[in-house]
């Protein structure tokens, strides 16, 4: 059957109705999916303020955490369960045309637990394997900014370091990688999260 020209032009005006139409919700879905990963990033615990500097003979190396002390991690606080964050580094040297070689691996851990008896805190630190640090405090705004900060402690001597090249960090942290027993890792979900691998800027043997 032979279309007349006006039947023609309606029939392919509505194919690319419809065709503008899908565009358009593809368009609109993308949007929607985009927002949600945003708000997510916001609320996401996540690293930021990586800075190595050098000072006596040492590389220093400074991190800070954001939405990482949370209402769920002070609730498990309060209820005297021993809390962790394990802060992971792997120090790479930049090698021009090949792959880059990794100098060091650290962990920094954190650890805190609530003494309802005393009303106090007790605050842990392990840098390494000999390296410890216990300290106690009633003040829940120190716990915060201990457990979501790394405040100059050392990452390797700097004489250790090529000053020909360039070095990067790669850091996440864990939280909470604690083996609860029942029934405190069936509802515990916070004892799984952990942070997305962060790179550090280029540094050379004279710090960022």
């Amino acid at each position: 059957m032979l279309w007349s020209k006006e039947k023609l032009a309606i029939y392919i005006s509505f194919l690319v109705l419809t065709f503008l139409v899908q565009v358009n919700f593809i368009e609109a879905n993308k949007k929607i999916q985009t927002k949600k990963i945003e708000e997510t990033t916001k609320t996401a615990p996540h690293l930021k303020d990586i800075l190595v500097i050098k000072k006596n003979k040492k590389m220093l190396f400074f991190v800070s955490t954001e939405n990482a002390v949370t209402e769920q991690f002070w609730e498990l606080v309060r209820k005297g369960v021993k809390t962790r964050f394990v802060y992971e580094l792997e120090l790479y040297k930049k090698v021009p045309y090949f792959f880059d070689s990794l100098i060091l691996e650290k962990e920094i851990v954190h650890e805190v637990k609530f003494d309802p008896m005393k009303k106090i805190f007790v605050c842990k630190s392990r840098n390494g394997v000999e390296d410890y640090f216990l300290k106690f405090t009633k003040e829940s705004s120190e716990i915060s900014d201990w457990m979501s900060q790394i405040n100059g402690i050392e990452l390797i001597a700097s004489d250790k370091l090529d000053p020909t090249h360039l070095y990067y960090l790669k850091i996440r942290v864990r939280f909470n990688s604690l083996n609860f027993a029942f029934p405190f890792n069936y509802f515990l979900s916070f004892t799984t999260k952990e942070t997305d691998w962060h790179y550090s800027t280029y540094f050379a043997s004279e710090g960022m």
